[in-house]
């Protein structure tokens, strides 16, 4: 629930890509498990994905954005590690084990890294946003519940999107912490 996920990476780096979006973003406690080397089946992304959420498109405010960042990065120091770290796509940050945000950036799909002021951030910057129905309607309460303001629904969840974006890549998939969440002492 608190430590950076590449398997979470991977399949937010599917939804994103797959639904052309800026950002996308999920609770760490949504990723169950994670891949074997070696061949990667319908059936394993599956058991990585076990909870069947809908996916959807919406949008977030830099503010909405930084605030659920700041949600979760308080799963380091609460009981139970609730409500989880925000895992994402097309976003680093940085925390501390105190349970601070100290830094972000947005990285857009050209891999330019744009600075988010934590502390003061945009209430007018609009992302889009892939997530599941989960996230959207406040659940973990790591976002206000915002499910009557999504823009898109669809009757699939990540398993879907991580399959077709695998088999796009026509080579092996490397699984490895980028960095895009770093936890500093």
């Amino acid at each position: 629930l608190v430590e950076p996920n590449p398997h979470a990476y991977l399949i937010m780096d599917a939804c994103r890509e797959e639904f052309g979006t800026d950002l996308a973003l999920i609770n760490a406690g949504n990723i169950r498990g994670h891949f074997d080397e070696g061949k990667l089946t319908e059936r394993k992304v599956f058991e990585v994905v076990p909870l069947k959420n809908r996916m959807v498109k919406m949008k977030l405010t830099e503010e909405e954005v930084v605030n659920a960042l700041k949600n979760g990065a308080k799963s380091l120091i609460n009981p139970g590690h609730k409500p989880s770290i925000v895992m994402p796509s097309g976003l680093e940050y940085t925390m501390n084990r105190k349970g601070e945000v100290l830094s972000a950036a947005f990285i857009d799909k050209e891999g330019v890294k744009h600075p988010i002021d934590v502390n003061h951030p945009d209430k007018n910057k609009i992302y889009t946003v892939a997530t599941d129905d989960f996230f959207a309607s406040g659940g973990d309460k790591l976002i206000p519940n915002k499910i009557n303001e999504i823009d898109e629904r669809f009757d699939f969840d990540k398993d879907k999107l991580t399959c077709q974006y695998i088999k796009k890549q026509g080579k092996p998939v490397q699984i490895k912490d980028d960095g895009r969440i770093k936890i500093i002492d």
